[in-house]
């Protein structure tokens, strides 16, 4: 009787701790967005984000320049600097995606050829 009830606590908790586990792997896994109008800079660098993640990099591309501009006009240097570096990796990868050729560069950059 004792091993049975032992057992069956072992598996109410073991199962609780399996969720909270899926829970917490999903949590970090899964994007966050911002409640950030789309037409503002971080709209924007969420979008351009996206379309980016999604190998979209020719559609991301005039988003972060676009960010970046509006990042510049706000006193954001950051992340103005952030839009600007990923906007120049995004232009690299989708001259790379184009050609199926090797880039030793690309990868300095941390940019996967695929």
């Amino acid at each position: 009787m004792r091993i049975r009830a032992g057992l069956r606590w072992f598996g109410v908790a073991t199962g609780t701790i399996v969720v909270v586990l899926g829970c917490a792997y999903f949590y970090a896994i899964a994007p966050h967005h911002s409640f950030a109008p789309p037409e503002s800079a971080a709209g924007l660098l969420e979008r351009a984000d996206e379309l980016a993640w999604g190998n979209e990099w020719a559609e991301a591309q005039p988003l972060y320049a676009k960010a970046e501009r509006l990042f510049e006009s706000q006193h954001q240097p950051s992340k103005a600097l952030y839009a600007q570096v990923t906007a120049s990796n995004s232009l690299a990868c989708s001259l790379v995606n184009q050609f199926p050729i090797r880039v030793p560069a690309c990868r300095m950059f941390g940019i996967e050829v695929s």
